[in-house]
């Protein structure tokens, strides 16, 4: 190990040490004196600001988010590092195109949030809960409870998919709309006009790298509103070419299932631009193969897409052959053609590659498998990869399925920890320490 860096690691070790002692002291009025610790975490903070930047993050980047979490509490320029500095960017850029066989990713793993509507006796509406995230798949299996004290014991919605590990949450009766980070408890309220109906609305969240601001997207009806974080206002842009499903982020653009929705499966795919708030339909995955499969005489099935998200890339699961497919490049073209004028364009000029990745076989439902009725298959709605390169998928419930594409086989499990109660929306999620207070931007990166 290279000295300065083992001589910081032996810093945290003390400056932790050093701390846990004085929250001692606060509990034992008769302690003999904490000038000793206040001299040491003087001394600390001075080493502090020795060290390079670069030792930092490479001591920081190894740690469980929960540890980084708990060390913004150990001095103030801590406090500022972890949270108001460049470095929750860099690190999550780096979570975004680490390699998932490393090592120094092992806190790389999603995690899943879902909300549960539970009446119990006590009158509790709805709670979240967040499966993934461990160092071994078995964290897919157990739930673990987060709080959220601003809407303790009501009922509210998750509103959007998750953007750099943030993500919106509503209490529609109330006009509240939220932005939130699970993984460090922090959430800004966003204003809302009492007449909008923007609570309401499909929402989605995405990051605009050109003007380097956060965005919140709702569609009322056709109407469209984007909030910036950065202004702290909405602004109407116009209305929706098509009805929309929840927003999905990816590549500086919004995607949305579009068209035709049924049980969150769609027949378009649209995008939006967050640069110039314009739509663009996207053109969807060859059908070829499904044409082929047809027979004489018949007609080819109507398609139907799920969206999904994982590191920064954009996934269409295609409901028809259970196939998933990746969106390999976006390209900017130099003239505009003319809407299915040839593969893969649309009438904007932007290419979408699209990359078969895997097909999964019908999985039947475990409870109607000894019945003597033909086999009744699950409805599979995938939300991410694990570390291992597992897919991920809800099916009903508490149930989900993880799908080894290397080995073609399956496994099913009920997640543990729930009380009785109803699943609704679940979502993926990246941990990350970006504050929805102190928002500056992915282009902060060094």
């Amino acid at each position: 190990m290279d000295p300065p860096l083992k001589t910081t690691l032996s810093t945290v070790t003390s400056l932790c040490n050093c701390t846990k002692k004085q929250k001692l002291d606060q509990r034992q009025p008769n302690a003999i004196s904490r000038s000793s610790a206040d001299v040491k975490m003087k001394r600390m903070m001075s080493f502090e600001e020795e060290i390079p930047t670069d030792v930092f993050d490479d001591i920081f980047f190894r740690l469980p988010m929960k540890t980084l979490v708990r060390f913004r509490c150990v001095s103030k320029p801590w406090l500022r590092l972890i949270t108001y500095s460049r470095f929750p960017y860099r690190l999550l850029n780096r979570q975004l195109c680490c390699d998932h066989s490393s090592t120094d990713c092992k806190h790389n793993e999603p995690i899943i949030i879902f909300s549960h509507n539970q009446r119990n006796s006590d009158g509790s509406g709805t709670k979240l809960f967040a499966i993934g995230g461990g160092y071994e798949e078995d964290s897919f299996r157990l739930a673990q409870g987060i709080e959220f004290s601003l809407f303790q014991g009501k009922d509210f919605e998750i509103m959007t998919n998750s953007c750099d590990g943030m993500l919106c949450l509503a209490i529609k009766e109330e006009k509240i709309l939220v932005l939130w980070n699970p993984s460090t408890r922090e959430h800004r309220a966003l204003p809302l006009t009492t007449d909008s109906g923007i609570c309401g609305g499909v929402c989605g969240l995405g990051f605009d790298s050109k003007t380097d601001d956060y965005k919140v997207v709702s569609v009322v009806g056709k109407q469209v509103y984007v909030f910036s974080l950065k202004r702290n206002s909405w602004r109407y842009i116009g209305e929706s070419p098509y009805p929309l499903h929840m927003g999905i982020p990816a590549n500086g653009y919004l995607y949305w299932g579009a068209g035709e929705i049924t049980n969150s499966f769609a027949n378009r795919i649209v995008c939006l631009d967050l640069s110039d708030d314009t739509f663009r339909e996207v053109q969807l995955p060859s059908s070829n193969d499904l044409v082929q499969s047809v027979g004489v005489g018949q007609t080819t099935p109507e398609v139907g897409f799920y969206l999904l998200t994982w590191s920064g890339a954009l996934f269409a699961y295609r409901e028809q052959d259970q196939s998933v497919w990746m969106l390999k490049e976006v390209q900017e073209r130099d003239t505009a053609v003319v809407m299915a004028g040839e593969e893969g364009t649309s009438a904007t000029g932007v290419k979408h590659v699209w990359t078969k990745l895997m097909n999964i076989p019908q999985i039947p439902n475990s409870k109607r498998r000894q019945s003597a009725r033909p086999p009744i298959y699950y409805k599979l709605y995938p939300k991410c990869f694990s570390k291992n390169g597992k897919l991920v998928m809800a099916v009903r419930g508490k149930r989900f399925i993880l799908y080894d594409p290397k080995e073609k086989s399956y496994e099913e499990y009920i997640v543990r920890g729930l009380d009785r109660g109803r699943c609704q929306k679940a979502i993926a999620c990246v941990e990350s320490l970006i504050s929805p207070n102190s928002i500056r931007g992915m282009n902060d990166i060094d």
